[in-house]
């Protein structure tokens, strides 16, 4: 593989935020990278500041499809990847400069399959630091790694934690054969919290997770993000993940009372 890192950037009507959140990944203290950009049938000036990009630096591609959803725009920048690693970011979300080779390090002098930092939320009015444990740590085996993908709501006690977006495919770092190797993808169908179910199994098949209580992710609270606009198939998504999540229990763990009560939480 040619690069050390791959960082996949689904767009789509993000032309207010493009430029700041791809400035941030070519800022990386690590060079050694490619940049996937792929539009998903914007229809504002998303794509053109994409192509924008191309012409300042060579490490930049892009990518065009016919509106089809986040994942399938993300499983496109997974086939077209080369890196030994794969980074998720959000179009409307930036980066620590340090952000890349922390995650490098980290999973490189471990040997882990997923490396895990803290992050920032960025209100309009204010920026908070987040993290997903208290202190930094090391997963190891199945019962250890368990711990992470029951998270969502059982981790509200810890101050200044949010330990349900741990489910998110940002402030993470994936080996890239690991990911290839056990054929995993974001479900194209599933129209809300594809990056949990793409999560859970990714945690189910992974030997090691290291993770690090340093913030290095910036997530823009945005008001116009369709994460928070109402929408009239909202009961019919949620049905559909929680039917995603229903399978991958019934497939790794049917008697497992732990993960049974998280789901029912």
């Amino acid at each position: 593989m040619g690069f050390n890192v791959t960082v996949i950037v689904p767009v789509y009507n993000v032309e207010k935020f493009i430029d700041k959140c791809v400035q941030s990944v070519i800022d990386q203290t690590m060079t050694d990278i490619e940049v996937i950009l792929v539009d998903d049938g914007s229809t504002d000036n998303s794509l053109a500041r994409c192509r924008e990009w191309t012409n300042k630096d060579s490490r930049v591609k892009v990518y065009h499809q016919e509106n089809q959803g986040v994942s399938v725009a993300r499983n496109l920048g997974i086939e077209k990847s080369a890196g030994k690693y794969i980074a998720f970011i959000d179009s409307d979300d930036w980066i620590e400069p340090n952000y890349l080779e922390v995650l490098y390090v980290m999973a490189k002098a471990k040997d882990a399959d997923i490396s895990i930092c803290g992050f920032y939320f960025d209100y309009p009015d204010e920026v908070v630091a987040r993290g997903h444990f208290e202190k930094n740590i090391e997963f190891n085996g199945k019962e250890d790694i368990a711990q992470i993908q029951i998270l969502a709501k059982n981790m509200s006690r810890i101050k200044n934690n949010s330990g349900d977006r741990i489910g998110a495919p940002w402030c993470k770092l994936f080996k890239t054969g690991f990911i290839k190797e056990n054929k995993l993808s974001f479900i194209p169908n599933l129209k809300r919290s594809q990056d949990v179910v793409f999560n859970l199994y990714a945690l189910e098949h992974a030997n090691k997770v290291v993770y690090t209580n340093q913030p290095l992710y910036h997530y823009t609270i945005n008001p116009d993000s369709v994460c928070v606009k109402f929408s009239k198939s909202i009961l019919t998504n949620v049905n559909a993940y929680l039917k995603e999540m229903g399978k991958f229990i019934a497939k790794y763990h049917k008697n497992d009372k732990m993960f049974r009560n998280a789901f029912n939480t």
